[in-house]
């Protein structure tokens, strides 16, 4: 069994909204080599605590689980120069797909049926959301609250 649960956490999450995300969206996973392009989904899962701490450990890991929806904050222009969609519209065109893919009553399910080694998942659901302006990049971050435990491979 192998205890990187995290990076495979980020797998899941990444493979998801790959396969439920509209082709000009791009998905990474946290701290990748990629060159970012934009708009994009970023996922990531930074931190993990042991689920209960009144038990004896068992390997389930609560994990907030933070999906970064990226866009440029510059108004899309069509080709002589006449704004399309404000930066705003763009954010929000974005961030709609991937709030529709984690808006899930059985969201676990659909990570399970990811089929990537080495995790399974017992919940998953969306439990808040920020947007914040990072130099010129909308960033609409979308927790999940995760309960995952490694498996073997």
């Amino acid at each position: 069994m192998s205890w990187i649960l995290e990076e495979k956490i980020e797998d899941a999450y990444a493979a998801y909204l790959r396969a439920n995300l509209p082709g000009s969206m791009r998905v990474y996973v946290g701290w990748t080599d990629e060159e970012i392009q934009y708009p994009c989904a970023v996922c990531h899962a930074g931190s993990s605590d042991n689920l209960d701490d009144e038990t004896t450990f068992n390997g389930h890991r609560r994990v907030p689980v933070k999906i970064a929806v990226i866009s440029e904050a510059t108004p899309e222009l069509d080709a002589g120069g006449k704004q399309v969609r404000s930066s705003r519209e763009r954010n929000s065109d974005a961030r709609g797909p991937v709030l529709s893919a984690l808006a899930k009553t059985a969201l676990h399910e659909d990570l399970n049926d990811m089929n990537i080694a080495g995790v399974k998942f017992s919940q998953a659901h969306m439990t808040a959301m920020t947007r914040s302006i990072e130099g010129r990049h909308f960033v609409s971050e979308i927790i999940v609250d995760t309960i995952a435990n490694p498996t073997a491979a």
